[in-house]
C-alpha cells in the first residue's frame, strides 16, 4: 500500500478518534476506510491548490511538495487535520516547522504556504464531511458511531509540538552532550550528527540495543564514528540550542507521547533513527535489515524503561 495512504489514514484516524469518544476509538478501520481517508486528503490537497489566486505555480509540483510533507511526518505528528476552527498562528507555525524539519522552506514555496495550509485544513473537513455523509460510503459507518460536529473539540495533537518542546533532556544525557558540544566549540569544529551518535553509542542503554540488534555493533559503530570524526572536516563551529535539532525535537515528541518528564538516551536514539539526515540514511544503508530491528528494539526498550521507572562526508561507508 502507498505509504501516503497509510500515513494519512493513520493520522486522520487518530485525530478523528481523539474528540469522538470511545466508540470510534474502539472501531477498526478496514481497507476501504483507509482508501477513502486517503482519497479525502488528496482531494482536499488538489482543491486547496486549485483555489489559490497566485499564478505561475505548477499544481503538480505543489501537490508533490504537499504530499511529501504529509508522507514524511510521523502520523501522530501531522498538525491538526480536522479542527473546525480557522488555523491560528500557533497551528500555522507548527506546519512551517514540520516543513522545515524535512528540508522544505515555507518562504520559498511555489505559493503562499500559510494560505495553502489554511485552505487545506478547511477543505479536508469539507471533503471528509461530504464523503462520510453519503449512504454506502466506506466512512458512513464511522459517522454513525461519531457525530462529525464533535470534530470542533480541541485536539491534543494541535498542541503537541509546543508542549513537547518543553520536555528537557535527561540531566546525565544533557551533561554528556554538553561536554561534546563544548569540545567542538573549543576546537572550532562543527557539532554534527555523528557526534551525537557517538555519545549515545557509549551509553549502556543504547549499546545494549545495538548489540542486541547485532552482536558487537556497539563497538563497531563507536570505532567508525571516532574514525570519521577524527579524519573528516565537518566545517566551522556554529552555536545552537539543542531544541533547534530536528532529532532532539522528534525525541521530545516521543517522550511527550510516552508521558515521561525527560528525554532519555533511548528516546533520543529513536529521534535520530526517525529523522531524515545523511548520517541516518548512511546508517540505514550500512545496517540493512538490522536498521529496522534496531528501531524496533529501541522502541520496545524505551517503553520498558518507562514502565520500569514509572553531516558531510561518508560516515558508514566501507571499512578502509
Amino acid at each position: 500500500m502507498d505509504p501516503l495512504v497509510t500515513k494519512i489514514a493513520g493520522s486522520l484516524a487518530g485525530q478523528l478518534a481523539a474528540p469522538a469518544g470511545r466508540k470510534l476509538r474502539d472501531a477498526v478501520l478496514g481497507e476501504q476506510d483507509v482508501q477513502e481517508l486517503d482519497r479525502v486528503c488528496r482531494a482536499a490537497m488538489r482543491r486547496a491548490i486549485a483555489e489559490t489566486e497566485e499564478t505561475g505555480a505548477d499544481p503538480t509540483h505543489v501537490l508533490s511538495l504537499l504530499e511529501r510533507l504529509m508522507a514524511e511526518r510521523p502520523a501522530h505528528d501531522i498538525p491538526s487535520l480536522v479542527s473546525m476552527d480557522t488555523p491560528d498562528a500557533e497551528t500555522l507555525a507548527q506546519w512551517r516547522n514540520a516543513a522545515q524539519d524535512i528540508g522544505l522552506d515555507p518562504s520559498t514555496f511555489p505559493i503562499s504556504f500559510d494560505n495553502l495550509v489554511t485552505r487545506l485544513l478547511r477543505l479536508i473537513r469539507e471533503e471528509l464531511s461530504r464523503a462520510a455523509g453519503k449512504q454506502g460510503n466506506a466512512l458512513f459507518g464511522q459517522v454513525v458511531l461519531a457525530n462529525l460536529e464533535l470534530l470542533g473539540a480541541n485536539i491534543a495533537a494541535v498542541s503537541t509540538l509546543g508542549v513537547a518542546r518543553q520536555i528537557p533532556l535527561l540531566a546525565r544525557l544533557r551533561e554528556s552532550l554538553d561536554n561534546t558540544y563544548q569540545a567542538c566549540r573549543a576546537t572550532g569544529r562543527a557539532f554534527v550528527t555523528p557526534d551525537l551518535l557517538l555519545v549515545l553509542a557509549q551509553t549502556p542503554e543504547v549499546s545494549f540495543c545495538l548489540d542486541t540488534a547485532r552482536p558487537g555493533l556497539a563497538t563497531e559503530m563507536t570505532e567508525r564514528l571516532r574514525r570519521y570524526l577524527s579524519t573528516t572536516p565537518t566545517g566551522p563551529f556554529t552555536a545552537f540550542d539543542w531544541t533547534e535539532r530536528a532529532d532532539v525535537r522528534r525525541a521530545q515528541h516521543l517522550a511527550w507521547a510516552a508521558q515521561i518528564p525527560a528525554v532519555t538516551e533511548l528516546f533520543l536514539l529513536r529521534g535520530v533513527l526517525d529523522t531524515p539526515t545523511n548520517t541516518r540514511d548512511q546508517l540505514a544503508a550500512w545496517l540493512g535489515t538490522t536498521f529496522d530491528q534496531l528501531r524496533e528494539i529501541a522502541h520496545a526498550r524505551s517503553h520498558t524503561a518507562v514502565a520500569a521507572a514509572g553531516t558531510p562526508g561518508t560516515v558508514f561507508g566501507p571499512t578502509a
